[in-house]
């Protein structure tokens, strides 16, 4: 067999020469230091084939489909590996042959002169062959040995991948156009690569919140569609689920408690009853301490609010009537609590005993730094007329909330809120909010810090459909509203820092001086309080950061009948600038009515009488008629809440003390 010469790889010798002995051994060393060389090559390709595939090997256990992607991206990552180590291999196979055909020349001495004279023959004529190939102006599209030899390779390893189950196809590797679709494709990988590293990097979703719920996209017309092109209905009904199942609830306690017959009892306390320290005659002459203290929770230090729950809406009680158990403050941190005042936690040993209560539910509800008022709404007819279910508040966050207390979530312990204004009333934050009951639907006012008044509905809260009423008749803060007793047309009292205090009727629509039926000007320092006597349409108090407090009649605005406009003063120092709000309520017991106060510095309650058959023009200006005793250390007195027999009032450090009258 005819073996290949090295010039067919090395290319065209530069002379011919004929070999002696000791030449061809030379020439034959010299050939076995180039096969040691390019088996040296080979065996690093081979080196570094096998560490591929043993990279190939180790993923196939994960999954057979990853072998043959591993091993074809080996393959095809490095195709110039493997043509090398084709190229070395048969550079090797030639070398090898031309060696074992030389050494065969050497050992046998026999060789005829013919022999090498063919072999000679041989060379020149491949010599001859390349110069042809190189030089002359020959047939342009006959292959070279070269390329013959390229063709060999390529073939050898499409049978390899084809063995392997790598082979894509049988496409031409060197055409031209195969080499600018790789040319493109990596272009198109840089550019994707860029593009990646330059993208913006969307935070990572770390709430549980919609999991499960798979996202919505919006198709070119603008309708909301989900990943499979399904209708938005349907998504937002499963999140909807989702959000409803997030946020358990379970029954409220202030109805657990009441239905475990832990509540306020519904019997009548009498004049004789402890409790009561009422003599026959009924004529109040006090208040003392209960001995029933409310313990504020952590954070709610200063309560601006507090109310009763007033049941059946009983507003002129007596000494018989049943007292109501519940009450709610609200103010520091937007924390709010609800107290059952007739429960009590833990008791004194002492001589005076002391119930502390702690409060049934407790809860922030305001986003803001305080809350300015929390009011119960009147039970629906369906529901336990003795236990509070609704509950409205108002905060510097300028909202209002609307509470079911019935209900209570497993995580916080707060009601469920079921609305929540948003700016629509007031653009700033709410000092004051009154509420006032009808038979359909509930009215509410509130005064603000952005000057404004407004009354909404509680049907409109749900809407957040904005105010259905509004006023800005005063330039400055409004930092009382309240509503009269007419369950009909009610009329509604506001005091601003202004120094106006106004009386507005809704049912004027028209400028803001034309909604005001009544203004007085300078009537205090900065006035603060505007409060109508209950059951009565004409007859309101007012209060500001001075030494008085006035009893106005609206009937007679402008030649006041002395009995009807009256000044008290004795709860504040009469000198000196006040700094903190002192809010006067009325307070009434059978025939006997009564106006009470705190005031700065004074450590009690300072009771003035007011009896309209008794006055008379020498008694305009009224000095106190009594003090309510506090306990020692108590402070000054803040918010005050009247029902029935019980006074509710504020001390230093959120505590709320009970007082009940005494004869």
């Amino acid at each position: 067999m005819k073996q290949k010469s090295l010039f067919s790889f090395f290319g065209k010798p530069q002379k011919k020469l004929r070999l002696n002995d000791g030449e061809s051994n030379q020439h034959a060393i010299q050939g076995e230091d180039e096969v040691k060389d390019r088996y040296i090559a080979t065996s690093k390709v081979q080196a570094e084939e096998d560490q591929v595939a043993s990279v190939a090997i180790e993923e196939t256990d994960a999954s057979s489909n990853d072998k043959v992607t591993v091993e074809k991206k080996a393959l095809l990552a490095a195709p110039e590996k493997v043509a090398l180590k084709t190229n070395v291999e048969e550079q090797h196979n030639d070398d090898t042959d031309t060696t074992q055909s030389k050494e065969s020349d050497n050992s046998n001495s026999s060789s005829s002169d013919d022999d090498d004279d063919e072999e000679e023959e041989d060379h020149s004529k491949t010599a001859d062959s390349d110069t042809s190939n190189s030089n002359s102006n020959s047939n342009p599209h006959e292959k070279s040995e070269y390329e013959l030899m390229r063709e060999r390779n390529i073939a050898r390893n499409n049978a390899r991948l084809k063995a392997l189950g790598l082979f894509v196809g049988t496409s031409d590797v060197g055409s031209g156009a195969n080499a600018d679709n790789r040319k493109k494709q990596r272009r198109r990988t840089k550019a994707a690569k860029v593009t990646n590293k330059t993208a913006a990097i969307e935070p990572t979703r770390r709430s549980s919140r919609l999991s499960g719920v798979k996202m919505n996209y919006t198709d070119d017309s603008g309708q909301v569609m989900n990943q499979e092109g399904a209708s938005f209905k349907k998504q937002t009904k499963d999140i909807e689920q989702v959000k409803e199942e997030e946020e358990q609830f379970k029954v409220s306690p202030l109805f657990d408690y009441q239905m475990n017959d832990g509540g306020a009892s519904s019997s009548t306390i009498t004049a004789n009853e402890p409790g009561c320290n009422i003599s026959n005659n009924g004529k109040i002459k006090t208040l003392v301490p209960s001995g029933k203290r409310l313990v504020p929770p952590a954070g709610l230090n200063a309560i601006y609010s507090l109310q009763f729950y007033n049941e059946h809406e009983v507003t002129n009680t007596s000494p018989t009537t049943s007292p109501s158990s519940w009450l709610v403050g609200a103010g520091k941190s937007g924390l709010i609590a609800v107290w059952d005042c007739n429960n009590s936690s833990r008791t004194t040993q002492e001589e005076d005993q002391i119930s502390y209560v702690e409060p049934v539910m407790s809860w922030k509800g305001h986003g803001g730094r305080w809350i300015a008022d929390a009011r119960f709404l009147p039970p629906p007819d369906s529901s336990n007329i003795n236990v509070p279910s609704r509950l409205l508040t108002a905060g510097n966050d300028g909202s209002v909330c609307h509470w079911d207390l019935s209900t209570a979530s497993l995580t916080t312990g707060a009601p469920r809120l079921l609305h929540q204004t948003n700016k629509s009333l007031h653009a700033s934050g709410i000092f004051s909010m009154d509420v006032k009951a009808q038979q359909e639907d509930c009215l509410i006012v509130t005064g603000s810090k952005d000057k404004s008044i407004a009354v909404s509905k509680m049907s409109r809260l749900a809407d957040n459909d904005g105010a259905l009423w509004r006023s800005q008749f005063h330039t400055s803060k409004v930092a009382s509203v309240s509503f009269s007793s007419s369950t009909i047309n009610p009329l509604i009292a506001s005091a601003s820092d202004d120094g106006l205090v106004g009386i507005h009727d809704m049912r004027i629509i028209g400028s803001d001086s034309n909604s005001t039926v009544a203004c007085l000007e300078d009537s205090h320092v900065r006035p603060h309080s505007a409060v109508w006597k209950p059951l009565s349409d004409s007859i309101f108090l007012t209060a500001g950061l001075d030494d008085v407090i006035k009893l106005w009649d609206l009937r007679n605005t402008r030649e006041p009948v002395v009995s009807f406009l009256v000044s008290f003063h004795g709860h504040v120092p009469a000198s000196g600038k006040l700094k903190r709000i002192h809010r006067p309520t009325f307070f009434n017991m059978g025939s006997d009515s009564f106006i009470l106060s705190g005031g700065e510095n004074s450590h009690a309650i300072s009771m003035f009488q007011v009896d309209e058959e008794t006055n008379n023009a020498s008694a305009s200006l009224r000095s106190v008629f009594s003090r309510g005793k506090l306990p020692d250390g108590s402070g000054d007195v803040g918010s005050m809440a009247v029902h029935s027999n019980q006074v509710a009032v504020t001390v230093e450090g959120g505590e709320v003390i009970v007082l009940t009258p005494q004869s």
